[in-house]
């Protein structure tokens, strides 16, 4: 891809989100507005989860986080008593 059609995608981009700009600043949509909004995204997009199952897979990944997050605490701790231990053998 050469500069000139990098710079002309950028511009497109530019432009783009300009337009968007715009337009939300124009016009708050009814509650009927986004409720037909919602309701094409849903169409488009497909079923997704609901509230419940989205909770469940936050605790999920939360408790995954944490429990690497330990692991990794102890990895280091566990390397920092290695090092003490060989500077204290020297």
């Amino acid at each position: 891809m050469t500069e000139d059609q990098r710079e002309q995608m950028r511009a497109k981009a530019r432009q783009q989100y300009h337009d968007r700009a715009a337009r939300g600043k124009q016009h708050t949509p009814t509650a009927e507005e986004s409720v037909n909004n919602w309701l094409e995204y849903r169409k488009s997009h497909g079923d997704g989860p609901t509230a419940e199952q989205s909770a469940q897979a936050w605790l999920a990944y939360r408790d995954r986080q944490a429990s690497s997050d330990t692991s990794s605490a102890e990895n280091d701790q566990s390397i920092t008593d290695r090092q003490l231990d060989q500077d204290l053998s020297l």
